[in-house]
């Protein structure tokens, strides 16, 4: 991490931490009251089982930790809506992560998560989805089912394809998908992604081609690729987009 990445880090968890309560120990005095957890940097092994008990929990930020699973009285934080567990040791996600009805946003990057469940479909609400640095060698047919996601994250995994429900994303601005083992070609159904503005596919795979499709992505402003891919004679109908070749 470069010397300003990581001040902007810093920055970054500060304001996340405002107002916030930072000691488990308080929360743990009238875990009601509490809507603002931040417990970063703790050294936290599990993750903590009284959290599901403060149900008024609206953020939910265990940056950089060790826990290792989330229990399934995570269902209980109905009210959340941002959690991030980026930097811990997760395996697996609970099959109960599907019953925040209200996240917006969850945090997931640099963890050890190989497969998402099913359930993860069921989250309506959701915006940002970071699942960056993981091992993630496929995604469910589910993922498609998040109606409200702006933003979504799958660098450095190992995913071998990408879902063609991925095509109902339609309020997808963001995509994300360089530095894994794709190979052939994008889904066909990515040109359905109407709404999106900026793709990334830098090092997505080898012999990665784009579909035809491309071209209906008439939002699309800016397209990171490798030189190796050869970009399909469609994309010349496309005067707003920027090629940005590495």
């Amino acid at each position: 991490m470069s010397k300003n990445n990581f001040y902007l880090l810093l920055i970054l968890l500060f304001l996340t931490s405002c107002g916030a309560v930072t000691s488990l120990e308080r929360a743990r005095q009238d875990p009601l009251s509490v809507e603002k957890l931040v417990l970063s940097n703790q050294g936290l092994g599990e993750f903590p089982e009284e959290i599901t008990r403060m149900t008024n929990l609206q953020k939910l930020v265990l940056f950089n930790n060790s826990i290792t699973e989330i229990p399934s009285g995570i269902k209980n934080l109905k009210k959340l809506e941002v959690l991030s567990l980026g930097r811990n040791q997760l395996k697996t996600l609970p099959e109960e992560i599907g019953e925040l009805g209200n996240l917006q946003k969850l945090s997931l990057e640099f963890n050890d998560l190989s497969s998402l469940p099913g359930e993860i479909g069921e989250l309506e609400s959701l915006e940002t989805l970071e699942l960056n640095y993981n091992q993630l060698k496929s995604l469910p047919d589910e993922i498609g089912d998040l109606s409200e996601l702006e933003y979504l994250n799958l660098d450095h995994n190992q995913l071998s394809n990408i879902p063609e429900s991925i095509g109902k994303l339609q309020s997808l601005n963001i995509l994300i998908i360089g530095k894994n083992n794709l190979s052939g070609q994008l889904p066909g159904s990515i040109g359905r992604l109407t709404s999106l503005s900026e793709l990334n596919i830098i090092d997505s795979g080898p012999m990665l081609e784009l579909p035809y499709s491309i071209s209906n992505l008439r939002n699309l402003e800016y397209l990171y690729i490798d030189s190796s891919i050869e970009l399909p004679y469609s994309i010349s109908a496309m005067p707003r987009l920027n090629v940005i070749v590495r």
